[in-house]
């Protein structure tokens, strides 16, 4: 039978994956936003710099959400190494040497 927590680490891959789409669409979104927001300011004057300064502190805040991701992602993949290094450590011990070994 399958661990369930697999198919957890599976589900959190997946989200995490999805999220950081999702965020990349955004700030490719947010670019030509401001990249149209820039001509018009450009234009027009000062009436589009707040929207231009939105815009910019909403592409810092995606990408700061985007290093979160990363940082996750980094964490997951620590924890599944030294897992997998404490695996093939305790593979290579016989039960017996185990248990002698902590008295």
């Amino acid at each position: 039978m399958a661990d369930p927590r697999a198919g957890e680490l599976q589900d959190v891959l997946s989200t995490l994956q999805a999220q950081w789409d999702a965020l990349e669409a955004e700030i490719e979104e947010i670019n030509r936003d401001l990249e149209q927001c820039e001509g018009m300011l450009r234009r027009y004057g000062e009436w589009f710099i707040s929207p231009v300064h939105h815009l910019k502190d909403l592409r810092r805040s995606k990408k700061n959400q985007m290093l979160e991701v990363i940082g996750a992602m980094e964490n997951l993949n620590a924890h599944v190494q030294s897992s997998r290094q404490l695996i093939r450590s305790l593979n290579t011990q016989s039960p017996y040497d185990l248990l002698h070994r902590e008295r």
